[in-house]
């Protein structure tokens, strides 16, 4: 009991540390919000463990969670040391783990129970068992920083409750302390790491017919046949209490290898029954499907964690139910699953079958009267083509699944050699990105917005330019999205941000700056504080700035959006809805948000030539702006008859190549600063 609750909680923590998420959000770039959300309304809320905490690379206490009962204060490297000699022990290992790794791989190339580490100790008046496990990623899509790892460390009170929860047909008795062992009980004994006596886990001993026995000895020929039968009955009793010994032990190990949700393997032990699935004599086709499940984290948030646990469940049921006995299924992530298949003559059965499981996946699941939406995209490796062992068919159905993902989502992508290619361009790409922001690489290009009325400047917006030292200029479409990736982009926005809020205070012309925020940067926490402090550190006047939202990355935290909005806005800030008419909330986004200046998206010009039904579309969105009282920007004009149509449709600002390009800070004042600011 006391080892499977052990094997219990690490088994718990591994899928919150080995995460992709977690060592992006965390290693590369530490994110408090999203480490509360993950560790508290997630983890926590999901498990009985009384305290979580994470130890950053230099001991110090990077994030703690804890009732109040023991205080906060216990939990320091000096009252709980056995917990900091286990995080050193786990960066001992993995640093000499990751000496070995092959520079360009993501993955940590040890077993990644050797990064964990469970034992007892006392916390307070209390003993408690101490899980740990480093923060590294996995499938390992991220790339490794050259630094020692966080450790994730969550606390289990045992108690009489706890005993109580975890084995109630056991008969144990509870806890005694390790100086007062009643002699009348069994007892297992608890140690902590230095093998110091912490207490015992306690039980009546099963052997009480043999004291009554004894005890009776005087009148054994008297009752001889009463202590046959009682005889008879504890063997009985014990024969059974040892078959369910028998029962809970195999269940234990059981619980210890499988997701409790669906019955899938966890990692290691679908790793293990792969291994063994993948003879090199054997003749059948095998394959292996990497899926992921696509919106889990949304229904997590709208719905809660008991909706998304019964979608989990309903996708294990779909894929068992359509794959059967063909199936080794493991579920290494929270939204991850690896499949292994054999049995199949032709690898189009194979892919059919994968696309008809896809198809299922995306049928709505009913959760308490309501109807919650799913899908699913996979990639596909095939053995030994692909890979000779089951690592290698992992990371090729992984490339698959990217793939997948990149082209659309829902689909089957089956890995070919050249993904690789692009996967290993990609990871290079990312890789100079980094050091690109480490040694201030990028660089501000901005593109005038014109008055359609004087034909002078009212802004010019900041954008972002990435000259690569060997690549030449790298689009932003082609860059941006691997910063996404890699969680680089919180500094990026931050620095883009106080670059421009700088070079606008220092510019001689009279017209202000707009910058683009997303809402992930928009909704950090002090993101106002922050902004009012660039503004009075850099004598910029708030109306100097504007702050463009993409409509299409708006997201339905009206209130907390809101709540931004209206702070920066009686600060005197401006904000503008960029690419507006691209998104399917365009009008209900003008109803419920703030925004003095409306951004009409260049794919609305059609090109050169106007047509029809894009003159009538253009002129209903000026129409629609001047009605509601905002500012109406239209962005890629390029041609001279474009410019006239909208100038004479009302639009007040005009933005586009028939005015400027994007062009260096250098250029901009070389070509506007005789548009002096007022002294």
């Amino acid at each position: 009991m006391y080892e499977r609750e052990k094997a219990s909680m690490l088994s718990a923590l591994k899928p919150y540390a080995a995460s992709d998420a977690a060592y992006r959000n965390i290693s590369v770039n530490f994110s408090a919000p999203w480490v509360e959300s993950r560790f508290v309304d997630d983890m926590i809320a999901e498990t009985t463990y009384k305290a979580a905490f994470l130890i950053a690379p230099d001991d110090s206490v990077a994030f703690l969670h804890a009732e109040s009962d023991p205080p906060l204060a216990q939990i320091t490297a000096d009252t709980l040391p056995s917990v900091w000699d286990a995080a050193a022990q786990i960066r001992q290992t993995y640093l000499e783990e990751a000496s070995n790794r092959i520079p360009e791989d993501s993955n940590f190339s040890g077993m990644l129970d050797a990064l964990s580490d469970i034992h007892a100790l006392r916390w307070g008046d209390h003993i408690a068992l101490a899980a740990s496990y480093a923060i590294i990623p996995d499938p390992g899509m991220v790339p490794l920083i050259d630094a020692p790892p966080y450790i994730l460390t969550t606390l289990q009170i045992l108690n009489d409750t706890r005993l109580a929860q975890i084995s109630p047909h056991l008969f144990l008795a509870g806890f005694d302390d390790a100086s007062a062992l009643s002699a009348d009980r069994n007892a297992f004994l608890i140690t902590g790491p230095d093998e110091v006596p912490l207490g015992y886990i306690t039980w009546q001993p099963m052997g009480q017919g043999t004291r009554i026995i004894v005890a009776a000895t005087p009148l054994l020929l008297l009752l001889i046949g009463t202590i046959t039968w009682f005889t008879w009955r504890v063997v009985r009793s014990n024969a059974a209490a040892h078959k369910k010994l028998e029962e809970i032990a195999l269940q234990s190990r059981y619980d210890a290898n499988h997701d409790n949700l669906t019955g899938f393997s966890l990692r290691d032990h679908f790793f293990a029954r792969a291994r063994e699935a993948l003879t090199p004599e054997g003749a059948e086709l095998t394959a292996l499907v990497y899926l992921d499940l696509d919106n889990l984290k949304k229904v997590n948030d709208a719905w809660g964690h008991a909706a998304g646990d019964a979608l989990v469940g309903a996708v294990a049921q779909r894929i068992t139910e359509r794959l059967g006995s063909n199936l080794i299924a493991g579920r290494v992530g929270g939204d991850e699953f690896l499949l292994l298949l054999r049995g199949f003559s032709q690898r189009t059965d194979v892919e059919t079958q994968i696309r008809e499981v896809l198809m299922a996946l995306m049928q709505p699941l009913r959760f308490e009267g309501q109807l919650i939406e799913t899908s699913a995209s996979a990639g596909l490796a095939y053995f030994p083509d692909h890979g000779t062992s089951i690592e290698e068919l992992v990371r090729a159905a992984d490339v698959a699944l990217n793939r997948s993902k990149e082209v659309s989502h829902f689909g089957l992508a089956v890995f070919d050699p050249t993904m690789d290619a692009s996967l290993k361009e990609n990871r290079d790409l990312r890789e100079d990105l980094q050091k690109a922001v480490r040694n201030g690489e990028l660089e501000l290009f901005y593109q005038p917005i014109i008055c359609s009325e004087h034909a002078k400047p009212t802004h010019a917006e900041a954008l972002l330019r990435w000259n690569h030292p060997t690549r030449g200029r790298i689009s932003p479409d082609r860059f941006l999205p691997l910063a996404e990736a890699s969680g680089l982009m919180p500094e990026i926005s931050r620095w883009v941000t106080q670059t421009a809020i700088r070079d606008a205070a220092e510019w001689p012309m009279d017209f202000g700056v707009t910058i683009n925020v997303n809402t992930s940067q928009l909704l950090h926490k002090g993101f106002p504080d922050e902004i009012r402090t660039l503004l009075k550190t850099n004598q910029l006047q708030p109306e100097q700035l504007t702050i463009e939202i993409t409509e299409t990355e708006i997201l339905d935290r009206i209130e907390e959006t809101k709540s931004v909005q209206e702070d920066l806005t009686e600060l005197g800030v401006r904000f503008a809805l960029d690419d507006f008419g691209t998104g399917y909330s365009s009008l209900s986004y003008l109803h419920l948000y703030d925004f003095q200046t409306l951004k009409i998206d260049k794919s609305f010009l059609s090109g050169p030539d106007l047509t029809e039904d894009a003159k009538g579309l253009l002129s209903t969105m000026i129409n629609l702006g001047q009605v509601l009282g905002m500012t109406v920007v239209v962005e890629g004009v390029e041609t001279e008859e474009q410019r006239d149509f909208l100038t004479a449709s009302g639009c007040s600002e005009l933005q586009g190549f028939l005015f400027a390009k994007p062009m260096p800070l250098s250029e901009l004042t070389a070509i506007y600063g005789h548009e002096r600011k007022p002294e």
